[in-house]
């Protein structure tokens, strides 16, 4: 992924999915995560890979097909992100480096997390 498209990608992302609220995460790979969103316009979702074959952040891709065990990336991720809603999709200049921030309902709503993914490179 070069630099342009990743600013696109990311610009698409902000509009569409930030305040979505996360409804499940799926392993798409061992250093990659597929989450669904719910958010104003109905259901969406964005990949998030880290993977040296294809590291890529894409949105409304079809879930990936049931695969082995989950990786540890995505056990955490699906124990800590669903119900949290996206608050930030952070990206400066021409980096590599793409932060995807996320808040939780009250009570905490003071606690968060944040997934750094770098996206292209080689």
């Amino acid at each position: 992924m070069d630099a342009l498209t990743l600013l696109a990608v990311v610009q698409d992302a902000r509009r569409a999915l930030l305040g979505g609220s996360v409804k499940s995460v799926h392993p798409a790979g061992p250093r990659a995560l597929w989450i669904e969103f719910l958010t104003p316009t109905g259901r969406d979702s964005i990949l998030v890979s880290a993977g040296d074959a294809s590291p890529r952040l894409a949105r409304g891709v079809l879930r990936p097909a049931p695969g082995g065990s989950p990786s540890p990336l995505t056990a955490v991720a699906r124990r800590v992100l669903p119900g949290a809603s996206l608050a930030g999709v952070i990206h400066t200049g021409l980096d590599r480096l793409v932060t995807l921030d996320f808040a939780f309902p009250l009570p905490a709503g003071e606690a968060g997390c944040r997934l750094v993914a770098e996206l292209f490179g080689g």
